[in-house]
């Protein structure tokens, strides 16, 4: 059988003592009310504050992009569209054409039995049947070897029998030793000893060995392995040990100037630019055409557009005022808020003002000159064709209106702005948010000693209504006693 709650209040005196004591709660109760609202609208502001941080710190890293890279976007166009001998990429270069040829890439020495007597190579086998368990020196004995890269600088390393008498350890002590050089283990999945060591230098070109590596036995008496690598009594110069064949350096011409290079990434040819050479044996020219990347350029600065409405569309949430179906108005919790009205004054005032730092005379000075709009509602918006207009005009007036020398930039000043109103300890905000934090562990000890008082007088209403009832109780029975008598 279900079972109910069943208040026995006012049994006696007619009185619901239950609804009493609540209402006499709920009026003493109304400073403790007042402490939770305000601690409550405190929580909703520190919520607004921390999104117009997070929104203003977007901002300030889309401002620094822009300022820092953006402007120095390139873009290469080239004759040859598949890249076979050349592509390039470009960064704050010189605008204009360059024309480059490739004669020879540079190559890494390598060291395989690929590479035999008849293609200029070493006569070797350096194969086993099993990388692992095929021993490639005589058993009970240790075996002593030396490595040299391109570099010029010997490696000596031993390995013992039987824990790394194998292809696998050698291989392992090469990478080890630090000399520049990449030892790996082929299956070629042919023959009666389908594993291969090939070392190969780690950097392209000559170096300063010619562009030879050279692996060579050094055990006490001449060579005890048995997989054709050739002793050396000389650890120092490796003399007589295994060699590759040598690497070669990349040869080309840039603007009709010969150029050699160890790799065949250059980037120290043209200021600003790197070239990837590809292929050799170029008997024409590839033109690389170098522009200024209006693209990216634009993009950027539409993307400092976007975060900066996010900023606005988020601050006008806050401080809107609503109207219920009643017409109650409701506050935002920003609402007639003095310090973040100044904050969106500041912000505003650096990104749409005139740079300061610009040469005399300019007539490009704010970045509404170069199509930066502000709406009725206050949002900003791009004109891309003005914008880019202007960069094909004078780019470095457009680049200075954001960032230039003097640090007057309107992406430069802005930045500043923003990054003082939200410094983590001395930023506006952030002190705005530590008040509140301290005055909402008052309002918590408020509210708690608030709370205590409130039940204890809840107990003290309930014991004196109670007595009442009782007395009530009482007064009823001697009452009906006496009525008895008469």
């Amino acid at each position: 059988m279900a079972s109910s709650s069943v208040s026995f209040s006012g049994i006696f005196s007619g009185v619901q003592t239950d609804q009493l004591v609540t209402a006499i709660l709920q009026q003493e109760s109304l400073p403790l009310q007042r402490l939770q609202a305000r601690q409550a609208a405190n929580t909703k502001r520190t919520t607004a504050l921390t999104t117009m941080s997070s929104n203003l710190a977007a901002l300030g890293s889309s401002l620094a992009a822009l300022s820092a890279t953006s402007f120095d976007a390139r873009s290469v166009a080239s004759s040859d569209p598949n890249g076979t001998y050349v592509s390039a990429t470009a960064s704050g270069a010189a605008v204009g054409s360059y024309d480059l040829r490739v004669t020879q890439v540079a190559t890494r020495a390598r060291i395989s039995p690929a590479q035999g007597p008849d293609l200029g190579g070493p006569t070797n086998t350096m194969a086993v049947t099993n990388p692992q368990t095929t021993a490639i020196f005589a058993p009970g004995s240790t075996e002593s070897f030396g490595i040299r890269g391109t570099d010029g600088v010997v490696h000596t390393f031993s390995l013992t029998d039987p824990a790394q008498n194998n292809l696998n350890a050698l291989r392992d002590a090469i990478n080890a030793s630090g000399a520049g050089v990449t030892a790996a283990v082929v299956n070629t999945g042919s023959g009666s000893t389908p594993y291969q060591l090939v070392l190969t230098a780690q950097d392209t070109g000559t170096g300063s060995t010619q562009g030879v590596i050279t692996l060579a036995d050094l055990t006490a008496g001449g060579s005890t392995n048995t997989i054709g690598i050739t002793a050396s009594a000389d650890p120092v110069t490796l003399a007589g040990g295994l060699q590759s064949p040598a690497a070669v350096d990349a040869l080309f011409t840039l603007n009709g100037v010969s150029l050699t290079r160890k790799s065949n990434v250059v980037t120290d040819a043209v200021d600003g630019m790197t070239f990837t050479l590809k292929q050799g044996g170029q008997t024409g020219s590839t033109t690389l055409t170098v522009s200024q990347d209006k693209s990216a350029i634009t993009t950027a600065m539409q993307d400092v557009v976007s975060k900066y409405n996010t900023l606005l569309q988020a601050y006008k949430a806050a401080t809107a005022v609503t109207k219920d179906s009643s017409g109650n108005k409701t506050a935002g919790v920003l609402t007639g808020d003095g310090q973040t009205r100044a904050i969106m004054q500041q912000v505003r005032a650096a990104l749409t003002g005139v740079a300061t730092g610009l040469p005399g005379g300019a007539t490009l000075t704010a970045p509404s000159t170069v199509g930066l709009k502000t709406g009725a509602d206050g949002t900003l918006s791009l004109d891309v064709t003005a914008f880019q207009k202007a960069l094909d005009t004078d780019p470095a007036a457009v680049k200075q209106i954001f960032t230039n020398a003097a640090g007057g930039g309107v992406a430069q000043v802005t930045g500043k702005t923003i990054t003082d109103i939200t410094a983590a300890v001395t930023g506006s905000l952030a002190q705005d948010m530590q008040q509140i934090t301290l005055q909402n562990q008052s309002l918590t000890s408020q509210i708690s000693t608030w709370q205590s008082r409130m039940d204890r007088r809840k107990a003290v209403l309930t014991a004196q209504f109670a007595r009442m009832e009782s007395a009530v109780s009482q007064l009823q029975g001697s009452a009906t006693a006496l009525s008895k008598l008469s």
